[in-house]
């Protein structure tokens, strides 16, 4: 996971990346907003809040999916 974050940041300077530390309340509740049940877990955020898409557990994007998925949204973090 550690490889695609770094991947995605540096192929896509002015997207908001974040990760969250499920062992953190702050973590805990955001991950409960989007409803994830399975880690690893990645998730990908609109403007206005609405996940536009969602994998978790082993069947993780390649970086090319979301790629993909960012030109055609207009994502606000993945």
């Amino acid at each position: 996971m550690t490889n695609f974050l770094e991947m995605m940041r540096r192929r896509y300077p002015g997207r908001s990346v974040r990760t969250l530390d499920i062992d953190t309340r702050e973590g805990a509740a955001e991950a409960s907003l989007y409803s994830v049940m399975r880690y690893p877990a990645f998730v990908l955020t609109a403007m206005d809040g609405r996940v536009v898409q969602q994998w978790e557990g082993e069947h993780l994007p390649m970086v090319e999916e979301v790629a993909a998925m960012l030109s055609e949204n207009e994502i606000a973090h993945v």
